[in-house]
């Protein structure tokens, strides 16, 4: 009984603590660039967004060229 109870809160955990990361993904294009300023527009609803919160960005990598031997 008390390895189900374990295994059923360690699931709930993760599901609820899992889906809260996924739900924040967004992609962006830049718009325009003043110094350290950044102008994003961005295709979802950005209404969970307030102004002061921390974003972290990645870029899109280009293919690098790959030379053989």
């Amino acid at each position: 009984m008390k390895k189900l109870l374990i295994i059923g809160l360690t699931t709930t955990f993760t599901v609820l603590f899992c889906g809260g990361l996924m739900a924040a993904s967004n992609r962006c294009e830049v718009k325009e660039v003043d110094g350290t300023r950044l102008i994003l527009e961005c295709q979802r609803d950005n209404q969970e967004l307030k102004a002061g919160d921390q974003v972290k960005l990645k870029s899109l990598r280009t293919g690098a060229a790959v030379e053989g031997c």
